[in-house]
This record gives structure tokens, sequence and C-alpha cells, in this order.
């Protein structure tokens, strides 16, 4: 009963592990994309200004 449980503990906090590092992941491509698309817009501004 015990060891069963204790796989079970261990497959939920690596599920938890993998679950954070996705969001993690994802956030970061977020982050990637929005600094991509604010230089477009900084270097848009620029170009019009000048």
């Amino acid at each position: 009963m015990l060891a069963s449980q204790k796989r079970i503990a261990e497959g939920v906090k690596l599920k938890e592990i993998l679950f954070i590092a996705l969001l993690l992941s994802v956030n970061f491509a977020i982050a990637t994309e929005k600094k991509k698309y604010v230089n477009k817009i900084i270097k848009l501004e620029y170009v019009k200004k000048y």
C-alpha cells in the first residue's frame, strides 16, 4: 500500500514539474514574441520620425 502511494506521489510531482516547465517555456516564447513586436513598433516609430 505505502509503496504504491509513494509511486503515485512521485508521478504527481513529475507531472507538476513538467507542467511548470511547459508554462515557463510558453511564457518565454510569448515574451520573446512581444519583444520582437515591440522592437518592430519602435523601429516603425523611429522611421516615421526621421
